[in-house]
């Protein structure tokens, strides 16, 4: 029987109280990058603040209540070393639909990875505030119109999905056969009316149109299966610059990942720097949870260093083989990223019972297909 407080603050885009032209004139406006000093470097990046900072200037969003973040606690399946963090975000609620049942999971989970408890808990605090802004609220700026009618401004998905003719001629037995990550959407026809929102070009300085369905989960036009929002390329930051910076780096991770994933490429070994105290110390506590580590140098033509990170279970039938990538002017930053995405994936693989083997606690048939059934020795390329 005990009473607290749970702050309720207003939305500056608030139609009523607030601008309610806040976000259509803050996404329709150019995007200004200026130099910033970095002031953080010990974590899996350079930032313009450190995480202390980061959490005293967005700490007030986390609330079990009213915040958009409901809590952020520690993983606790395995050692503590592994500075795993969760943090669940709301997102917005469609205004056409029903609220969701009471006793439905309100919040969708993001998780945050750190060589320190800070920088794990704003890497996960980033994620789930990422993950909120990503979702279509109403109040985006929108063109209705087809390709064709919009072609002089207008941004071709296929430029940006990249699918295969082939992969469209045998779509449907291809997303029966897959998950929800895995799906090809619909050849795109330049003809349909769609929504577009403005997008900045970097490289062109000026204004461009995207589908805003390939912009924004949940956007109106999902249902054409036209285009598909995913969080490629998506990242919250200590500042516009910083968000930007590691946006295109994601964007360079996954494209040297892709090109070595699907090619089934050998590519050179990474050594690690065990002067490096902190490498030093996942490498024993990998040793102690019986599992070997190793690193590969997964670097493209675009010459930015990115780093897979691979782990595997020693002694036993299902190897549990885990992968973590990173990518980073540094190149000693890309072996540090790629290392602490590979602590985030392994606290669903820490438990199990007497006598070895392991407790899985997900239920994704693709990945506990992974885990039970890859190896080292079938997929040399790893």
């Amino acid at each position: 029987l005990q009473s607290s407080r749970h702050p309720v603050r207003r939305r500056p885009q608030c139609a009523r109280c607030g601008d309610p032209l806040l976000v259509r004139d803050r996404v329709s406006a150019p995007v200004v990058l200026s130099p910033r000093p970095v002031r953080d470097t010990g974590g899996g990046g350079h930032r313009t603040a450190g995480p202390e900072e980061v959490l005293d200037r967005y700490g007030h969003l986390v609330d079990p209540v009213t915040g958009l973040v409901g809590e952020i606690r520690r993983d606790v399946r395995g050692p503590a070393f592994l500075n795993c963090f969760h943090a669940g975000a709301q997102p917005p609620w469609d205004p056409a639909k029903p609220p969701p049942a009471l006793h439905t999971p309100l919040r969708s989970p993001g998780s945050g990875k750190g060589v320190t408890e800070a920088h794990a808990k704003v890497s996960a605090l980033a994620e789930a505030l990422e993950r909120y802004s990503g979702y279509f609220q109403g109040d985006e700026p929108r063109l209705r119109g087809s390709y064709r009618e919009l072609a002089d401004r207008a941004v071709h998905p296929d430029t940006v999905q990249l699918f295969d003719r082939r992969q469209f001629a045998d779509r449907a037995a291809w997303n029966r056969a897959h998950g929800p990550f895995h799906q090809v959407t619909e050849p795109f026809d330049e003809d349909a009316p769609l929504d577009w929102t403005p997008v900045w070009s970097l490289t062109e300085e000026r204004q461009r149109l995207a589908p805003t369905s390939l912009l924004y989960y949940n956007a109106p036009d999902a249902d054409t299966r036209y285009c598909r929002a995913t969080s490629n390329g998506a990242a919250a930051g200590t500042s516009l610059e910083d968000a930007v910076v590691h946006g295109c780096l994601e964007l360079v991770e996954r494209d040297a990942v892709a090109l070595w994933w699907y090619n089934r490429t050998r590519q050179p070994g990474v050594v690690l720097d065990r002067r490096d105290e902190w490498t030093a110390g996942t490498l024993a506590s990998l040793r102690d949870m019986g599992r070997s580590v190793w690193a590969l140098d997964l670097t493209s033509d675009l010459g930015i260093p990115v780093v897979a990170a691979v782990s595997a279970r020693i002694g036993e039938p299902a190897e549990d083989v885990v992968l973590g990538f990173g990518a980073h002017f540094d190149a000693r930053i890309a072996l540090r990223r790629a290392l602490t995405e590979l602590n985030q994936m392994l606290p669903p693989l820490t438990g199990g019972p007497p006598g070895g083997g392991t407790a899985y606690t997900g239920d994704d048939p693709e990945a506990l297909a992974w885990f039970r059934h890859a190896t080292t020795a079938g997929m040399p390329y790893l």
